[in-house]
């Protein structure tokens, strides 16, 4: 595992806690936004990181597909969490409608400020990375810098005009922010943990242009697609003409996306027995 990944991670951490105290002594709905929406990147960049170490370890003999699986599962926990997280802000700052709450805006400033500098180092560290949860892990050590400028703003605007519930506001808007964010995030990773067809199998079946029979798509990761399938052809055919045949539907399936082919031919005196 590369030393700038866990230095990421270990800043987004750093962020964390920065905030962490700053709702401590701030009392602000949205520095504690911040905070909740930084303990998610912060546990999204350490589940990517971890993920990208399982997904690189030999599987040996009873993983035979790897630990592929283990991304989705982190991309799943994470948009679980930020869900919950959202509500939490939600009802915290609509509370702050009714009731009167004393903030302390310099607090506020100086908290968002180090998660800033922090959230855009640990950013720094995850940029240019090809895999698709560090590509994730990038994007949620920018959101979290995003928020960080929120909070940032939201102190100078109270410290500015002196209308605390400017925070309430915001933190309504940073909580439908995560919650927009994490929903798509929770779909995709729970239709993947489901064994979903990423791709419309009857679609795929008409784009080959064979009789294709038991199809099966789904996809461990959002790196990684297998496609399993029977191809009836005639009782006479060569291999050479098998061959053939597999190379331009592997073609056709590796142009969707698709890594991981498995085609098994059946004659044409069988198809009936085995269709699914």
């Amino acid at each position: 595992m590369e030393a700038r990944l866990i230095a990421a991670a270990a800043l987004a951490w750093g962020a964390t806690a920065v905030s962490a105290l700053g709702y401590v002594f701030s009392n602000s709905v949205v520095v504690l936004g911040d905070f909740l929406h930084g303990v998610a990147d912060a546990l999204g960049i350490t589940l990517a990181v971890l993920a990208a170490w399982l997904v690189a370890r030999d599987p040996g003999g009873v993983f035979t597909y790897g630990y592929h699986r283990a991304e989705s599962l982190a991309i799943f926990t994470n948009a679980v969490m930020i869900l919950f997280g959202s509500i939490y802000v939600a009802y915290e700052a609509a509370l702050r409608f009714f009731k009167g709450v004393e903030i302390d805006p310099l607090w506020m400033l100086y908290s968002s400020s180090a998660a800033l500098i922090l959230s855009v180092v640990s950013a720094v560290l995850l940029k240019g990375r090809s895999e698709a949860n560090l590509k994730a892990a990038y994007l949620h050590a920018l959101a979290d810098s995003l928020t960080s400028i929120i909070a940032l703003a939201s102190a100078v605007s109270i410290i500015l005009a002196g209308i605390p519930l400017i925070d309430a506001v915001l933190g309504l808007g940073i909580s439908a922010y995560l919650f927009s964010r994490a929903l798509p995030l929770f779909e995709s990773s729970l239709l993947s943990l489901l064994d979903a067809s990423p791709i419309n199998p009857e679609a795929l079946k008409k784009e080959i242009g064979l009789h294709v029979h038991d199809m099966h798509i789904w996809s461990p990761c959002p790196d990684f697609k297998i496609a399993t399938l029977h191809i009836v052809v005639p009782e006479n055919y060569t291999l050479t003409e098998l061959e053939e045949i597999r190379k331009r539907v592997e073609h056709t399936l590796r142009s969707r996306g698709i890594n991981h082919v498995t085609i098994q031919f059946e004659s044409g005196h069988c198809s009936n027995s085995h269709r699914h």
